[in-house]
């Protein structure tokens, strides 16, 4: 009987890690030759859904998305370009109105003088009424300036209870986590 209970436990214990655990896929290229103190330029992150009508908000979102991932960056190694000067260049090149794609991460890329172009897209960010839970999902690449070659690419989301303090405050506090662990996972490759 207490064989059982105690299985019980470990498997309610396990099935909650699981529950609200991170999903974190990083592939970075065999041949990436990823480096330290390799230039990037970060472009604007993407809201793909939601936010719709509030544009001060997914603005706002996505800034703290592309701090984040700037400081993964920086933990990791690379040298990463002023925002402000990105910005400038795809207002300039007047991106700032379509919003650079892959195609033009290049182009982008060649004018700032970077090695590698990193751009993101956050997937979603939601709750679950259902099952008192939420996520948060990203999908971040970096591309090659020189060759075009994706260097990497990471998918990551993480699931999160609604309960307990303000659901804003967990979402917060879980892209955070996501991007150190980014932060530590993409150092590991970059030798040095």
């Amino acid at each position: 009987m207490r064989i059982g209970k105690f299985l019980f436990s470990a498997l309610m214990i396990l099935a909650i890690t699981s529950l609200y655990g991170m999903e974190f896929n990083l592939f970075v290229a065999k041949r990436a030759k990823l480096k330290e103190g390799m230039k990037a330029a970060v472009l604007p992150m993407r809201m793909m859904s939601g936010y719709d009508n509030q544009p001060d908000a997914k603005r706002a979102l996505e800034g703290r998305h592309a701090d984040k991932l700037e400081i993964a960056l920086l933990n990791a190694g690379f040298v990463v370009i002023e925002r402000t000067k990105v910005q400038a260049l795809l207002k300039e090149q007047a991106f700032d109105q379509t919003g650079a794609t892959e195609a033009d991460a290049g182009k982008v890329g060649k004018l700032l003088s970077s090695d590698i172009v990193v751009y993101g897209e956050i997937a979603g960010q939601g709750f679950f009424p259902g099952n008192n839970t939420g996520t948060v999902g990203m999908s971040i690449k970096g591309i090659s300036v020189k060759t075009g070659q994706v260097l990497f690419k990471v998918v990551m989301s993480k699931t999160i209870p609604t309960d307990g303090p303000s659901f804003s405050v967990k979402i917060a506090i879980a892209e955070s986590e996501l991007y150190e662990h980014l932060g530590k996972e993409l150092a590991k490759a970059v030798p040095q």
